[in-house]
């Protein structure tokens, strides 16, 4: 492993040193810290893998040769003029007036929007692939990943996770959390239920009426704080738990087109957020016709 001294590896960015413990990948020999292979559960470049990409230490040069944009932080082959992701010029301003800029669209509101370069990758999986899996607001979620990697900073707004990190995580398959949603809901809410619909409770279970209601404002509290902590924590989350399932369809997948096709049919929304939705409808319209 003395040939890889130097280089970098691919997920956490630090150079390998003679006490490093690397692995290299079987299918394009990219070399990696055994911890970040192993927490990642694949090789960074697996979306090149069905081409002819091989790693080689020539990549670091040139990498290190590419044009870093200055408004979007892209990084672009040398000699560039512009930006491949949002258009900005690269040249210093010197390109030549004949040579036309890349436009730029315009939504509704006037403000610009750029496209993603869907040949870039995230956790080693192509962006393409993040936006079949991630749904609708999946554009959002990607800026957000690379943001992330931009700053170092694990965290990532959502103002549905803060309104309802229960259903938000089942809508994003995360079953573990929103299980965790669900009981800390439960454990902070009971004495508001306690207190509002059974009215033998205080009595039954020993506890007086002002006990119960400092309990339920207690649990108020706490649950709010948990919904912002999540919350502004919940698109890494969710870009975590997307990779695992990701790469795991990767891996039960023989061929591309088998891949592509289990991708988009295991896409958000999951399974259990529609026939909650539709558990949901079909209450709301009982308890009107019962009116």
């Amino acid at each position: 492993m003395k040939n890889y001294i130097g280089e970098k590896c691919p997920y956490c960015g630090k150079t390998f040193t003679e006490n490093d413990d690397i692995v290299v990948c079987p299918d394009c020999g990219t070399p990696h810290h055994r911890s970040c292979y192993r927490e990642h559960g694949s090789c960074a470049n697996t979306g090149s893998h069905n081409s002819e990409f091989r790693w080689n230490p020539q990549m670091k040069k040139e990498t290190a040769e590419s044009i870093v944009c200055p408004e979007c932080g892209c990084k672009n082959t040398a000699g560039s003029r512009f930006c491949a992701n949002c258009g900005c010029p690269l040249q210093d301003n010197k390109t030549e007036k004949t040579e036309q800029r890349p436009d730029f669209s315009r939504n509704g509101f006037g403000f610009r929007t750029v496209q993603l370069p869907l040949n870039s990758a995230v956790d080693g999986i192509p962006v393409k692939d993040w936006l079949v899996y991630l749904g609708q607001a999946s554009m959002g979620y990607v800026f957000s990943f690379m943001k992330q990697d931009k700053t170092g900073r694990k965290i990532g707004f959502s103002l549905p996770c803060l309104v309802s990190p229960f259903l938000y995580f089942v809508y994003y398959g995360s079953a573990k959390f929103a299980l965790l949603s669900l009981l800390l809901a439960f454990i902070c809410r009971l004495p508001t239920f306690l207190y509002y619909f059974v009215e033998s409770a205080p009595s039954l279970i020993g506890i007086s009426v002002n006990t119960l209601i400092t309990l339920a404002d207690i649990g108020s509290y706490l649950f709010l704080a948990y919904s912002v902590i999540i919350a502004v924590k919940s698109k890494w989350i969710i870009r975590k738990e997307a990779a695992k399932k990701i790469r795991s369809i990767r891996r039960e997948c023989t061929n591309e087109e088998e891949y592509s096709e289990t991708l988009q049919k295991k896409s958000c929304p999951s399974l259990a957020s529609k026939v909650i939705l539709i558990g949901m409808i079909l209450v709301c319209l009982i308890s009107v016709l019962s009116l």
